[in-house]
């Protein structure tokens, strides 16, 4: 084995480093998901200058602004795929197995383009009922908007705190001078996400592919 790469949250790192220690091995150091998949989107001219890259999981989403080709800003929002399906299970009163199946089968991040008219059947367990498509369509769409203006409210958090600092930050000057959005990230394969994130941030928004291009699943960003 030439490395053992473990994804864990923060508070766990110190746990991780003491299983390994135990096991003989040395831990080398951490990266944050969010800069490690920003290597994996880098071309050998890429130049990242008002980019937002937005790394999107199960349960955490981070965030890393980019000025002049360096990190500027890092933070997270407690949110990711398993929100959307605890939300679609809630909202229709299905189990988590049947939220997932809908989200495979139906699931898009933009519902304003969907047909309304489209019937589809969920499964309660011990009925079934008849629904709008669309309906899963929106679910999705109102929190990943949630997700999305959380980020945004974030971004104005650290602002107002740099201001305090005497350090010069316009306001609203991260999301005003945006240049693109890059999503990666289990979520960032949801249908129509890139619509709905330059709905929300009104920046062009792109799932990029990787590099190098051995694999371009979005979601093994940080580990490509």
């Amino acid at each position: 084995i030439k490395a053992l790469i473990v994804i864990a949250n923060k508070s766990f790192l110190k746990t991780v480093n003491s299983i390994l220690v135990d096991s003989g091995l040395k831990f080398k150091g951490g990266i944050a998901q969010a800069l490690a998949a920003s290597y994996a989107i880098r071309g050998e001219n890429t130049y990242l200058n008002n980019n937002l890259l937005i790394y999107m999981g199960g349960g955490n989403t981070e965030v890393l602004y980019f000025k002049e080709d360096k990190p500027y800003y890092y933070g997270h929002v407690p949110f990711g795929g398993e929100d959307i399906l605890k939300f679609i299970s809630l909202k229709l009163k299905v189990s988590r197995t049947e939220a997932e199946r809908l989200y495979k089968e139906y699931g898009s991040a933009y519902a304003l383009d969907k047909d309304a008219n489209e019937i589809i059947t969920i499964n309660h367990g011990n009925r079934f009922t008849k629904i709008p498509k669309i309906l899963i369509s929106i679910l999705i769409h109102l929190k990943l908007k949630e997700a999305f203006k959380d980020i945004i409210r974030k971004l104005k958090e650290f602002e107002e705190k740099s201001s305090s600092l005497e350090i010069e930050v316009a306001e609203g000057s991260l999301i005003k001078n945006l240049n693109r959005i890059y999503l990666v990230g289990g979520l960032s394969k949801l249908n129509d996400i890139t619509k709905t994130s330059h709905k929300v941030f009104k920046t062009p928004s792109v799932v990029p592919e990787l590099t190098p291009s051995c694999n371009n699943d979005p979601a093994l960003a940080p580990v490509v």
